[in-house]
């Protein structure tokens, strides 16, 4: 029912570990990984699909590989997040099987502003809400779709291909952050990801110029 795509650099530690929780699942989903660090020996936890990469792509390869997936649905995850309960990935597939109108649903979004830079949009669930919540768009810490809807879909920004998917996602239906899903998750070491950069938040909000209109 379900693929996880995974990209990999420089957490293999927590690689191994969302590899085991994942197996864990009542809905054991397949599993892929694009390795941009083939170094860590990663490939020897086995996987459903694996490509090692000669150099540090980013994370744009995770969106070919879910075009890839042999099963209706499929998440992109950062290597950051674990779930904490083993019925997780079962109730991401029945928020999009039990609704037809949208198009992604994630764990993190921003509800953009027009006024207002990426920065101090509404970002969710970083405040406070209930019930679900319509976004502008997902965050890819993770985002789960239909692998039919993506496979038009050819991002071209290396380190903000979440904003040019969610925009892309966005034509085709309803983008969400369900109140089935919040705190269901715990964060893994973070260090040396992308959003530690010095202008990660300039570099977010030009692409969200680039991609949306507001």
């Amino acid at each position: 029912m379900l693929t996880v795509v995974l990209t990999s650099y420089a957490r293999p530690k927590n690689v191994h570990l969302i590899h085991r929780v994942l197996q864990a699942q009542s809905l054991k989903p397949k599993l892929c990984l694009w390795d941009n660090n083939p170094t860590t020996h990663l490939d020897a936890l086995g996987w459903d699909l694996y490509a090692a990469s000669t150099e540090n792509r980013f994370c744009i390869p995770r969106w070919h590989m879910a075009k890839l997936a042999s099963t209706p649905y499929v998440a992109v995850m950062d290597d950051d997040l674990i779930p904490n309960d083993e019925n997780f990935l079962g109730d991401v597939v029945s928020s999009l099987c039990e609704h037809p109108e949208i198009a992604a649903v994630g764990l993190f979004g921003v509800v953009l502003q027009s006024n207002a830079s990426y920065r101090h949009c509404a970002h969710i669930p970083n405040r406070r809400f209930q019930g679900d919540v319509n976004v502008s768009l997902l965050k890819g810490r993770f985002v789960a779709f239909r692998v039919e809807s993506i496979m038009d879909f050819t991002p071209v920004t290396f380190d903000c291909e979440d904003i040019e998917a969610s925009a892309y996602l966005g034509s085709l239906g309803t983008l969400v952050v369900p109140e089935l899903l919040s705190n269901r998750t715990r964060d893994l070491p973070r260090q040396g990801g992308l959003e530690f950069r010095p202008n990660h938040y300039d570099r977010r909000e030009a692409a969200r110029r680039r991609f949306f209109k507001c």
